[in-house]
């Protein structure tokens, strides 16, 4: 046996040496009640679920995450309070939903009535309806009347979720008072197109060029089948020409379930300052890679009206993309740039 197979071999020997460790704290996790195993138990849970998270297309379900026992809560609270990283801290208040006992239930609750960042207040909502179901129908039902409206559209679909009588009742008379009219086409199937930006003559309201770029990130968007999100890496490329023209595409790359890459035109976009809004109009595939279905469908191609923004986060240039119709955000960092 020469060298380089011998060397090969006992990397091998080593992965599955490092594999059976870890799985043998687990057990330990789970099993052994003396106080003094807790918080090594405690540094291997955590290395099992940073581990989960660095995954990019996520498959993780309830019962992965229920098998790490009866500690993970703690130890996602802990991560997920260490944690500034927006897409991180959603996989765990994601992660939490399939805990019933009151510690993370209390938690997401707090998260959901503190928290100043919708998306992250979204996901608790959305966890607690998942953890507790009909039980929580009346904390879940008082962000109906929150003024983000992506926030009262979260609380309405986790409701309609719970498949109960007395939750359908508050659905519905909430679809009577509900003023925004996306919001209602959301919740009843239909699909209605967002209103564009207003355009002035101010100097103020020119678009601002450092919008045009190549951007690159990650598109996040509920997942086929699943109650988590799916994240796809993307490509935004952006064009301003004058005071308030501006064109682009947005590429979203193959992953997770995603059979086929998809690309989309932005159509009908107005804006000012930092903010543009419009309609992703999606393009079709080469004929070779379309189905007869998909061939068919030409003639109405797939519209998403969106809106954008150019901002400053942690000392970097964002944008970030919104589609609230089917509830997927997009952020976007420029390429090629120090930024």
């Amino acid at each position: 046996m020469c060298s380089e197979d011998r060397d090969d071999m006992t990397k091998r020997q080593f992965r599955r040496f490092r594999f059976s460790t870890i799985m043998f704290f687990l057990s330990v996790c789970v099993l052994t009640p003396s106080g003094g195993a807790w918080s090594a138990t405690d540094a291997e849970l955590e290395k099992t679920i940073s581990e989960a998270l660095s995954v990019r297309h996520p498959t993780e379900g309830a019962d992965w995450w229920r098998s790490l026992g009866p500690n993970a809560p703690r130890v996602i609270i802990r991560m997920y309070e260490a944690s500034d990283q927006i897409y991180q801290r959603l996989r765990l208040l994601e992660a939490l939903a399939w805990f019933d006992d009151s510690t993370s239930v209390e938690f997401l609750k707090l998260q959901a009535e503190r928290t100043a960042d919708d998306v992250l207040r979204n996901a608790a909502i959305r966890s607690v309806g998942i953890a507790r179901g009909a039980n929580e129908e009346e904390f879940v039902s008082k962000f109906l009347k929150h003024p983000e409206p992506q926030t009262r559209l979260a609380a309405a679909e986790t409701l309609k979720r719970m498949n109960d009588s007395r939750a359908d009742k508050i659905l519905e008379k909430y679809l009577n008072e509900e003023k925004t009219p996306w919001i209602t086409a959301r919740l009843k199937g239909e699909a209605v197109v967002q209103r564009r930006l207003k355009i002035t003559s101010s100097s103020d309201d020119r678009l601002n060029p450092e919008l045009t770029g190549t951007w690159a990130g990650f598109w996040v968007a509920p997942g086929a089948g699943s109650p988590g999100m799916e994240s796809r890496p993307a490509v935004l490329r952006l064009k301003v020409s004058g005071a308030t023209a501006i064109e682009g595409e947005l590429n979203l790359k193959k992953g997770g379930k995603a059979a086929q890459p998809k690309a989309f035109v932005l159509a009908e976009v107005s804006g000012k300052s930092s903010r543009i809004a419009g309609v992703l109009v999606e393009t079709p595939a080469s004929d070779s890679a379309q189905t007869s279905a998909q061939r068919d469908m030409r003639k109405q191609p797939r519209e998403i009206p969106f809106e954008a923004e150019l901002v400053e986060r942690a000392g970097l240039k964002l944008i970030e993309f919104r589609a609230p119709s089917i509830a997927a955000i997009l952020v976007v960092r420029r390429t090629g740039t120090s930024q």
